[in-house]
């Protein structure tokens, strides 16, 4: 109702108007055919109209008219629940445009309602053992104070404010140059151990990814001169194939193709960037990739690509619909 006052060029929408819109929507009639003796609680909607308005989604106008804000509009278009999106403006607005890191986006990525759904192992007997391995580690990111008390805010169960912080702790470990044995050690410090770590990282981390692009747009809508530039890419590279920052030229481009191990393989042997490697004998390459041809042939057109196209890659324009 909002979006198509917007675009009919009407200021704003009143509160009452909004209330009536809502009363006679599908999804109250559908709540009434479900259960006979339901009722429209105005008062309530009312108060979840007023907390958009207090997470900047929808702002009132002088006249005690609602309109969408460009917050609004990216939370209905996002695909996520709104409460995400609520819990990252809470999070987030409080900051300065510099103190938006990656880690920071990565934290922030998992006070998300699909994110608390990725399962993970902690040990719940000693979540307070676990909460204070992971925090202390959030806080040496340099992740503000701001955002790790969010992390702590919207939960059912009281271990999952660490469960959180060491979902983010996976995903930095993952994308570090650790070895994923260490990882697994370093994960299960507190116990409950589990086989393969690699694929609750790795499902931690995709989610992660999954969820990135929404706490980043979040960020830069509240922060306008926050400008993020490729970080966005660079770093949903490495969350994709887990990979130190010197590996993401090549990986940029080689993606999932190439294993985690062949990555820290080129990065120990000083091959991360594109030149080094347009610049290496194929027999060092081999000695990196278990002289897999093909692995160098995968390789080789990564830094070509990286050198032709950049570190930013510009996506086709998406056409429109022709009837």
């Amino acid at each position: 109702m909002l979006a198509a006052a917007r675009r009919s060029g009407v200021k704003g929408v009143p509160r009452g108007d909004i209330i009536d819109f809502l009363e006679g929507s599908f999804g109250a009639f559908q709540s009434k055919h479900n259960a006979a003796n339901w009722n429209w609680d105005r008062q309530q909607i009312a108060g979840a109209l007023a907390e958009l308005a207090s997470h900047k989604l929808v702002e009132a106008t002088g006249d005690e008219n609602y309109h969408m804000t460009p917050l609004g509009r990216f939370a209905g278009r996002a695909g996520i629940e709104v409460d995400s999106i609520l819990r990252l403006v809470e999070a987030l607005a409080p900051l300065a445009a510099e103190q938006v890191t990656d880690p920071l986006l990565i934290a922030a990525a998992q006070l998300t309602v699909e994110l608390d759904q990725q399962g993970f192992p902690i040990n719940k007997k000693g979540a307070q053992k676990e909460a204070q391995s992971w925090f202390t580690e959030l806080r040496r990111q340099n992740i503000p104070v701001q955002v790790l008390n969010s992390l702590h805010r919207s939960v059912a169960e009281p271990h999952v404010p660490a469960l959180r912080a060491k979902k983010a702790a996976a995903c930095l470990l993952w994308i570090s140059d650790c070895t994923m044995a260490d990882i697994e050690t370093i994960l299960t410090r507190h116990g409950r151990k589990f086989d393969g770590a690699a694929g609750a990282v790795r499902g931690a981390a995709s989610r992660t990814g999954d969820l990135l692009p929404a706490a980043a747009q979040v960020a830069t809508i509240l922060h306008p001169d926050l400008d993020l530039g490729n970080r966005l890419t660079r770093l949903l590279t490495r969350l994709e194939v887990g990979v130190p920052a010197a590996a993401v030229e090549v990986a940029q481009f080689a993606g999932p193709r190439l294993s985690r191990g062949e990555y820290h393989q080129l990065v120990r042997a000083g091959l991360g960037t594109a030149s080094a490697v347009e610049g290496a004998a194929d027999e060092t390459l081999a000695a990196c990739l278990g002289g897999n041809d093909e692995r160098i042939e995968i390789v080789r057109d990564a830094a070509r690509l990286f050198r032709e196209q950049g570190p930013g890659v510009t996506l086709p324009e998406f056409p429109g619909y022709e009837g």
